[in-house]
């Protein structure tokens, strides 16, 4: 690992993570491809192997490369030393039994960063593409998968999270296969990657038991505003049994307690996306209706888990504010973004074709807007050191 300077907003680095959002966008573009609207296989793999060159072959370092690949990498390096993790965040990292296995079995192969970081990228590349080859429907708009690249990039950072999201992504996919006790399995394993996705695991449970239970959408909105007005004891109840984190206790009772600002202060800024996405299917809950219903028996079941994965996704925005877990937003960014290719698909289909045009180009100018808003954010590229980026083998 090198030692940088600090991180800065880069322009050069921003117009690279524009390009890198547009390999989803036109490996899924169906225009041309109307029997193989799930993404045809040789551009699905030209899309994992630039991803995975791209994130694997990243400068990691002081202000660079994610701010905390570096200890990471540091901590796959020395795992299978116990005198190293006696403290800090090599003991918090260990202390993730699921974290510790996947660390214990790549060291049998090598102890090379590079290898860490390729073999990381590879994985949080390769999950999203299947996901999306799984669930994707054949009338959708390629635009949303655009900000695919901005969960990739966030995973440069939170490699330990994004793996655990891996992980419950791959579940879901098992559920959808009628895999259910693989994925249940696999769901317990992303707890075990990060406690994080214990919020989540109840909703493998719920599509083990019945995969086609529906929520009405305002009775969603009402939950969701009732939720809220427990926050306060939700968070009481919770540091009250913090230790069944054990050796992490400390470190989440941190996060639980660290921030007791109003929702509508900071945290509305994180959830944005998924309060704006829900707003939007409130407003197209006909429309979806009808949708679901022109979709034959297997598409129909795509989306339905989809809609109750986003559903689910919402319910938990007050859970996430009220224990200050800022990164479950992320969770359930992909299936998302399944949703958003949908809403904005069904806002074509309302207009003629001279008009259709300037209503995909001005999502597409929103889509793109919101990405640079949130990459020109302090709290992306100086909090996180995704900025600037630079590619490793042209540094020697």
């Amino acid at each position: 690992m090198l030692s940088l300077g600090m991180p800065y907003w880069s322009l050069s680095t921003t117009i690279l993570y524009v390009l890198m959002g547009i390999i989803p966008m036109w490996t899924l573009y169906n225009k041309q491809y109307k029997n193989n609207y799930k993404g045809n296989n040789s551009r699905l793999l030209l899309w994992f192997l630039i991803w995975t060159i791209f994130g694997g072959y990243r400068v990691v370092g002081y202000g660079m490369g994610g701010a905390d690949a570096g200890a990471y990498v540091l901590y796959f390096q020395n795992c299978l030393n116990p005198q190293s993790l006696m403290s800090g965040a090599m003991s918090q990292y260990d202390s993730n039994i699921g974290f510790r296995w996947f660390n214990h079995f790549l060291r049998f192969f090598s102890a090379d960063e590079r290898f860490y970081l390729v073999v990381t990228s590879a994985i949080i590349a390769a999950v999203p593409i299947i996901f999306i080859k799984y669930f994707r429907q054949s009338r959708e708009s390629c635009i949303p998968f655009f900000l695919c690249v901005f969960w990739f990039i966030r995973g440069f950072c939170t490699i330990r999270s994004h793996l655990s999201i891996c992980a419950f992504m791959l579940a879901v996919i098992l559920l959808l296969k009628k895999k259910k006790n693989w994925a249940i399995l696999l769901g317990a394993f992303s707890v075990l990657l990060h406690p994080m996705g214990a919020i989540y695991f109840p909703l493998l449970v719920l599509l083990y038991i019945k995969e086609d239970f529906s929520i009405n959408m305002r009775k969603v909105i009402l939950l969701i505003l009732s939720l809220f007005l427990v926050v306060a004891p939700m968070k009481q109840l919770f540091l009250q049994n913090i230790d069944i984190f054990g050796d992490y206790s400390s470190h989440y009772e941190w996060y639980a307690s660290s921030s007791n600002e109003n929702f509508f202060s900071n945290a509305w800024k994180i959830a944005f996306e998924q309060l704006l996405l829900l707003l939007c299917m409130y407003v197209n809950r006909n429309n979806l209706h009808k949708y679901m219903s022109i979709l034959d028996g297997n598409a129909k079941r795509s989306f339905l888990f989809i809609y109750n994965v986003c559903i689910y996704d919402f319910l938990l925005i007050p859970f996430c504010y009220a224990l200050n877990i800022w990164r479950g937003y992320e969770v359930c960014y992909i299936p998302r973004l399944i949703m958003w290719a949908i809403i904005v698909y069904i806002g074509a289909t309302k207009l003629s074709k001279n008009f259709k045009w300037i209503y995909l180009m001005v999502v597409s100018l929103m889509f793109l807007g919101w990405f640079i808003q949130r990459t020109y954010a302090e709290s992306f590229w100086l909090e996180t050191g995704l900025m600037p980026y630079a590619f490793a083998p042209l540094m020697n």
